[in-house]
């Protein structure tokens, strides 16, 4: 076999994905075709059996396959006797080369079989990387100190999904991350050091569960509610008063109308996202939550045209981040000069929304009210591209904007 041969089969060896024996039995191969096979198999995730009998191989040629088998999870069968060069190498030589090679396949095997002879820190390590659900149903009882070991994790994430109660009543007061994806009632109860809470059908039940007394330690709330109720206004009542002191994020995907919250203090909320809400809700927030740096709003079709603004009273409010998406056609782009006067310190600006004033207009606005504006994007529908060059020379972060027509005929200001 030519070296160009074996460059061929090198290749496709490197790529298939079904071959599992391969036979090369007195084919001419040398040590640099050894090198081109071993090379390939690195990559190789199927193949089990290699014959190079009665080749040109020296134990030279042979060092790269046992090198590539500390990569290998596949390859268990290398045939690499009888096979002579004529150089000063002889077959026995080339024999104990192969058996070092056996021996390290033997050792590599007993090892993965037997996962109880790493060390306490590198199966700490290997745990970190496998969900809650597996290392319950994959370690638990296999031995004492694989149960002292699990026991003693202390920051597990779970989706929650079948209520095991056997695995939560383990594993409960350890898990930091939970998320819940169905109707099914949880008791919260059971988790005090939860950090991070994810409802995605919230209920009246789960969310009468969210309680100081309860989740002391969390910090990340979401929840997704289809139907305004009694419950959930009882909890934002709660979450923007400090009744929660550890809560830094939160992000609701429905909201009740904003006047029927008794809106107080939240001095350590520092993430708010709301989706489906009222435009008036964004000075309430403001005045709500003194050290905001982060707010993103989606606007619901419920505004009925109104774009009134609570009298609140805002100074110098420190939000670096703002988000408003509306995809209602509601008539904001008037209000955006008040709007962006309740929060002089943007850094970071992000727009959709239909555009009824002039852009040149609304982009000054923008500029004028946001010094500190470092990073615009935008995806505005407007009726007239008209001042497009004079638009990108208000500020920086508007020298690169463009325009498209959608498939509907609408113009888009897009950055």
């Amino acid at each position: 076999m030519q070296e160009k041969d074996i460059q061929h089969l090198a290749n496709a060896l490197r790529n298939s994905m079904t071959l599992t024996t391969l036979d090369l039995y007195k084919n001419g191969l040398d040590n640099n075709g050894a090198k081109y096979l071993a090379d390939a198999l690195e990559y190789n995730t199927t193949l089990t059996t290699l014959n190079l009998r009665l080749n040109k191989i020296t134990t030279t040629g042979a060092e790269h396959f046992r090198d590539t088998l500390q990569n290998s999870k596949t390859l268990t069968t290398i045939y690499l006797d009888r096979n002579d060069a004529g150089q000063s190498e002889s077959n026995k030589s080339m024999e104990d080369c192969q058996i070092k090679i056996v021996d390290y396949l033997h050792t590599m095997t007993n090892n993965v079989l037997k996962l109880e002879m790493l060390p306490n820190e590198l199966l700490i390590e290997i745990f970190g990387y496998i969900n809650l659900h597996d290392l319950y149903y994959g370690f638990l009882d296999l031995n004492t100190r694989f149960n002292k070991l699990l026991r003693s994790l202390k920051k597990f994430s779970i989706i929650f999904e079948h209520n095991d109660r056997l695995m939560i009543s383990l594993f409960a007061r350890q898990i930091i991350r939970l998320i819940v994806m169905t109707w099914t009632d949880i008791d919260l109860k059971r988790f005090p050091n939860l950090c991070s809470l994810t409802l995605k059908q919230a209920t009246d039940a789960q969310m009468r569960q969210i309680r100081y007394e309860y989740l002391s330690n969390l910090k990340y709330l979401t929840i997704a509610s289809k139907f305004n109720s009694s419950s959930l206004i009882h909890l934002i009542n709660g979450i923007f008063s400090n009744t929660f002191p550890s809560l830094h994020y939160v992000c609701f995907r429905r909201f009740i109308e904003p006047f029927i919250c008794s809106w107080s203090l939240a001095p350590n909320l520092k993430t708010v996202c709301i989706i489906y809400c009222e435009i008036a809700i964004i000075s309430l927030i403001l005045a709500s939550c003194p050290h905001l740096l982060y707010l993103q709003i989606e606007l619901s079709p419920n505004n009925n045209g109104s774009t009134h603004f609570s009298e609140v009273s805002l100074d110098n409010h420190p939000l670096k981040r703002f988000i408003l998406l509306d995809s209602y056609a509601i008539p904001i782009s008037a209000h955006i000069d008040q709007l962006l006067s309740y929060m002089p310190n943007i850094e970071r600006l992000y727009f959709e929304f239909d555009c009824t004033i002039s852009l040149v207009n609304l982009m000054s606005n923008i500029a004028n009210r946001l010094t500190h504006l470092r990073q615009f994007h935008c995806q505005i529908t407007v009726s007239s591209i008209d001042g497009l060059d004079r638009i990108r020379r208000i500020h920086p972060c508007f020298n690169r904007i463009q325009w498209e027509q959608d498939m509907n005929g609408f113009l888009i200001i897009k950055l």
